[in-house]
């Protein structure tokens, strides 16, 4: 239908392969520990919200607004995250002048508070307020698209789930924001923990034990993501041109899912990714 929203983040392949976040789609990205699904929902959620103005709701249930702001501050500036953190900006150092680090925080700080990007820190969520949260923003016109950071058990669970298997609580937050794509017509974009062993895989594309916890999450995403970092092996043999990680598409309803991976450049130090 024409008045279907797509919105696009910019990532050349990225953007080919998915045609874009789409309204009743629930996207997840799987990765390990550390290797960048905040990251990746962050610079995702900036593209939409910072870059093209798009309403952008995003909960983090491990990130404060503050380390939100410098989080999107440091990847806007290209002032690193920890020299905004504990004061280094202000000063010379390898990573530049501090007039010139001071002008561009500036600039990218007027940049987030004029963009519709919405960041609530919810640690103590659970489904019941999640759900609460995305309807009132929604009606608000402040939630064209929700990011929640990311599945994992709540801690503490109602409705009588303490006594369920840890997969079935993981499936339950996932089946509600699926419910919540569909329910309000919009792009959920989430994340979840693997429970495979990266080092393993060396540039092979993981199989579906690589999602943990829950098989519920493949089966109620409508398209999922692995992220993986390169091998030192892979990373000796390109270099850092084609990137330090992998994005591999797993399944999607709406297309193909048998395609190459993408090369992403993870600028640890900015929290930047970029397509390599």
């Amino acid at each position: 239908p024409k008045d279907v929203k797509v919105y696009k983040v910019c990532w050349n392949q990225y953007d080919k392969y998915t045609q874009g976040y789409q309204a009743g789609e629930l996207t997840v990205f799987c990765a390990p520990s550390k290797t960048g699904k905040s990251a990746i929902l962050m610079n995702h959620a900036m593209s939409l919200s910072v870059g093209s103005g798009i309403n952008v709701l995003y909960i983090s249930t491990e990130m404060t607004d503050e380390e939100m702001e410098e989080r999107l501050a440091s990847c806007i500036s290209g002032v690193p995250y920890t020299e905004i953190s504990n004061g280094m900006f202000a000063r010379d150092t390898e990573h530049g002048l501090a007039n010139d680090k001071i002008k561009r925080l500036v600039e990218a700080n007027e940049l987030i508070k004029k963009a519709p990007f919405y960041h609530i820190y919810m640690p103590d969520f659970t489904t019941e307020k999640v759900t609460a949260l995305a309807k009132q923003k929604n009606l608000r016109g402040e939630c064209d698209v929700l990011v929640f950071d990311y599945i994992k058990l709540p801690p503490s669970d109602v409705n009588g789930l303490q006594s369920a298997q840890e997969y079935q609580r993981l499936g339950y937050m996932t089946t509600c924001l699926k419910d919540l794509a569909g329910i309000l017509s919009i792009p959920v974009i989430s994340a979840c923990q693997s429970n495979a062993d990266e080092s393993v895989l060396n540039g092979q594309k993981p199989g579906q034990s690589f999602i943990g916890g829950s098989k519920r999450i493949l089966h109620m995403a409508s398209k999922l993501f692995y992220l993986v970092n390169k091998s030192d092996e892979e990373l000796a043999r390109n270099g850092l041109d084609r990137g330090n990680q992998t994005l591999w598409l797993a399944f999607q309803r709406s297309g193909s899912s048998d395609l190459p991976p993408i090369d992403i450049y993870n600028n640890k130090p900015i929290l930047r990714m970029e397509e390599a």
